[in-house]
């Protein structure tokens, strides 16, 4: 029957997961709240900052575009013929007639710009005369009264134009209109234009923003929550944004006025019902949330331990508590012993299916594909213990050759009988083998009891069933060369096989490795003339049975690439030529003659892919292209384009497709120099004016504008 343990409701380790799990929980919600403050605090900052930006730049673009059409309307009564006879007139009876033609004049103009309120008025500094307004004349005074609030202000506003000279203005605000005033000559005859716009007309910004409208002087209107000179500080930078840590600024030229106007909002700050309803509430639902799920995942976690816990047969101290890991470790312990026998059989079950493949591999039986060794030589060297004294001796060698060969790589040993036993080398000749084997028995005591037959060197794994065979035929020999140590078919005249060694897995090894350009394609050509040089010394139609196959395999290589190839000796004449001594330099000259190709025609498939896409971008640099795009046009990842390109153009694609946008924009700013710069920055490419600004600053040094000024 099983034992049964007592528990308390909290064990040691159970507290102690309670406590981890609520500081853990604890910790994670003072590190996600915030967070997820910040991110919401972000989210609604943008959407404020962007709403905030639409809202000026519509009311911005509304004030530029009414100041042009206050600044046209008047240019049109400057230039008119009008006001040209009005100055002009030498008599009482053409000044009243060209008076008249200059009030019809303005009418129609203030008529004409039905979309922009103002009221343009003119007259000359002889204080005799009279203003002339779209509603008629008005003496000075009374016009004085209306336009400044003083009677007497229009003569001294005109008194200090007059000495500031041609095209001197002064602007100022009142009951929230906009007045404008400007001395000028036209044919050397002085006179005074008067401009009343009412401040709504340019002005509708919300609430929140700050604005501020000056002239060449000062600031006239606004909330001058700004000084003069920072607003000209603004203007010759040329910039129209300015970002501070507080606030953003825009600023506006208005130039057929002459007047500055700049508007600013502050960034948005987190209040207090902001904070309360994503930070502080928040944090306190989701703590409260955490108390109470941290104990349902402490119970959840805690349950295997408790049944593990149960299941161990221990005693329970006489108060009633238990100590959950001094209990799991007995288990433990247990377990880690029962896991060190598991991993010793296995051990021994791998040990023995390596030696039955390795055994397999003598009788023709070859692994899977997987774990071949293609292009691999090898050598077979069977030991013979014939000479030991007694089963223990055989016993001992035994021992000792496979101590010695635990840390050899390429090696196989196999114990095939009693008194004999097998190695499988990878060896690139015999007399490495040779070697190999010399060194590992230099120290052991029953040396020069041992004889070895050693086969010749075998190509792939196909054919150690082969190389077995002609060392079990060696061993035939054992007592008539007993004082030999090795055994081999240099020592021992063995019948000669006419057939030469060129296996089918052999040739396609070749196609394939010349295919890709491989140079090791030559070495590999080397190993296979190397096998069969005694071979083709003693038979000579076997010599030439190999040239055929030999110039087959290459014929079967030229058809894979469709095209001729110039190669220095012709197929048909080798096969002719067979008996030549340099016939196996030949055919090795052919195959590097065509690795030689295959190199060039991968350099010229770069080249043209490289061409290809500096194509692409003159074509199409004006678009909104990415690596992707070049990518795709050429059918290849964007990781090879990117190398491809790096390599070819030796600068990144980036980098190249800003230096061509900035060339073809300067080229723009020469020959059309009053050009916009946003209109300019989205003819090469550039998404916004600003980055197309910030990019041409730093290839050229100059700003787009001062780049056009200078040239």
């Amino acid at each position: 029957m099983k034992s049964k343990v007592i528990f308390q409701r909290y064990g040691k380790y159970q507290k102690k997961m309670y406590i981890m799990n609520l500081m853990l929980s604890l910790i994670l919600t003072s590190i996600l709240v915030p967070v997820i403050f910040g991110l919401v605090f972000q989210m609604n900052a943008r959407d404020y900052r962007t709403a905030m930006d639409e809202s000026v730049e519509k009311t911005l673009g509304n004030a530029s575009l009414k100041s042009e059409i206050i600044a046209e309307a008047l240019h049109t009564i400057e230039k008119s013929q009008e006001l040209q006879s009005f100055l002009s007139a030498s008599t009482r009876g053409e000044y009243y007639l060209y008076s008249s033609r200059l009030k019809d004049r303005l009418t129609r103009v203030s008529s004409r710009y039905l979309n922009a309120a103002f009221v343009l008025s003119i007259t000359i500094p002889e204080k005799s005369a009279s203003v002339i307004t779209p509603y008629g004349t008005t003496g000075k005074e009374s016009f004085a009264e209306e336009f400044f609030g003083d009677a007497g202000a229009l003569a001294e506003q005109s008194e200090k134009l007059t000495a500031r000279g041609n095209g001197a203005s002064f602007s100022f605000e009142r009951e929230r209109v906009l007045h404008y005033m400007k001395y000028d000559r036209l044919q050397d005859r002085p006179y005074l234009i008067f401009l009343q716009v009412p401040l709504a007309e340019l002005i509708d910004f919300a609430p929140a923003v700050s604005w501020n409208l000056a002239d060449h002087q000062t600031i006239f209107a606004g909330r001058k929550n700004i000084s003069y000179e920072q607003m000209q500080a603004i203007v010759s930078d040329g910039r129209e944004l300015i970002e501070s840590r507080k606030e953003v600024v825009f600023a506006r030229w208005l130039d057929g006025l002459d007047w500055i106007l700049t508007a600013s909002y502050e960034k948005k700050k987190p209040d207090m019902a902001f904070f309360f309803f994503y930070f502080l509430l928040p944090f306190l639902a989701l703590a409260a949330l955490i108390a109470a799920v941290s104990s349902l995942i402490t119970r959840s976690l805690y349950r295997p331990i408790k049944e593990l816990v149960t299941e161990t047969k221990s005693i329970v101290p006489a108060d009633n508590e238990h100590d959950e890991i001094k209990l799991l470790k007995q288990g433990a312990a247990q377990a880690h012993q029962l896991s060190k026998d598991l991993r010793e059989t296995l051990s021994e079950k791998e040990r023995l299916l390596h030696y039955k493949q390795n055994r397999d591999l003598l009788f023709g039986i070859l692994p899977p594909e997987a774990d071949r060794k293609e292009g691999q030589l090898y050598v077979v060297a069977v030991f013979s213990l014939h000479n030991l004294a007694s089963e223990e001796k055989c016993y001992l060698f035994k021992q000792y050759l496979q101590e010695k060969l635990e840390s050899s790589a390429g090696v196989r040993y196999i114990n095939t009988e009693d008194i004999s036993c097998t190695l499988i080398l990878e060896a690139e000749s015999l007399e490495a083998a040779r070697r190999f084997i010399s060194e590992k028995l230099e120290d052991s005591p029953a040396d020069a009891e041992v004889q070895i037959a050693l086969s010749d060197p075998g190509f792939g794994m196909e054919s150690i069933k082969t190389l077995y065979l002609q060392c079990s035929l060696l061993l035939q020999y054992k007592y008539l060369y007993r004082q030999q140590r090795f055994l081999s078919a240099d020592l021992i005249p063995l019948k000669a096989d006419e057939n030469y060694s060129y296996p089918l897995a052999a040739e396609n090894s070749l196609i394939q490795a010349v295919l890709r350009g491989n140079p090791e394609s030559l070495k590999l050509f080397d190993r296979i003339i190397s096998q069969n040089e005694k071979i083709m010394a003693s038979a000579p139609q076997t010599q030439r049975r190999f040239v055929l196959m030999l110039t087959g395999t290459l014929h079967r290589i030229l058809r894979e690439f469709y095209m001729e190839i110039p190669l220095k000796y012709d197929l048909h004449e080798l096969d002719e030529e067979w008996q030549n001594p340099e016939i196996f330099a030949r055919i090795r000259q052919d195959i590097s003659d065509i690795l030689n190709f295959v190199a060039s025609k991968e350099k010229q498939e770069d080249d043209d892919l490289a061409k290809t896409l500096l194509t692409y971008i003159e074509e199409h640099y004006h678009e909104d292209i990415m690596l992707v795009d070049l990518a795709e046009k050429i059918n290849a990842s964007e990781k090879y384009c990117s190398m491809l390109f790096k390599q070819s153009v030796g600068e990144n694609f980036k980098t190249y497709l800003n230096n061509f946008r900035i060339e073809r924009a300067k080229e723009i700013l020469r020959a059309q120099p009053d050009a916009k710069i946003s209109e300019v920055a989205e003819r090469v490419g550039f998404n916004s004016a600003n980055t197309f600004i910030r990019v041409f600053s730093k290839h050229v040094g100059l700003t787009p504008k001062a780049f056009a000024e200078r040239e």
